[in-house]
């Protein structure tokens, strides 16, 4: 995926700078169980929500970043307000982004 617009050189930044902020960040299993078995409960009850913060708040998962990343920049790819239920789906169908490649498994 790319953006469809070409960012700004400060939009760039942003981006990188919210990288460099967060390298060691953990990969989160865990995370993405809970939110898999969980999604629906905690978006409607908040003491989810705050459980989520408490374990999670240290550990990402790809889409999750990418999105926290954009916003770092004021673009919206996501109209999500928790970042943390971002799926590669939710970038997938982004208006912001489009499709300039894909691996074809088949041709390994």
């Amino acid at each position: 995926l790319r953006t469809k617009n070409k960012l700004t050189k400060s939009q760039r930044l942003s981006i990188e700078k919210y990288f460099q902020n967060h390298l060691g960040a953990r990969f989160s299993m865990g995370k993405a169980l809970f939110l898999a078995l969980l999604l629906e409960l905690y978006s409607y009850i908040p003491v989810y929500k705050n459980l989520k913060m408490f374990f999670f708040k240290k550990s990402f998962f790809c889409s999750d970043n990418v999105a926290r990343a954009y916003r770092a920049a004021d673009i919206c790819v996501v109209n999500k307000n928790d970042f943390g239920t971002v799926s590669s789906v939710d970038l997938l169908n982004s208006s912001q982004f489009k499709i300039v490649g894909y691996i074809d498994c088949k041709q390994r």
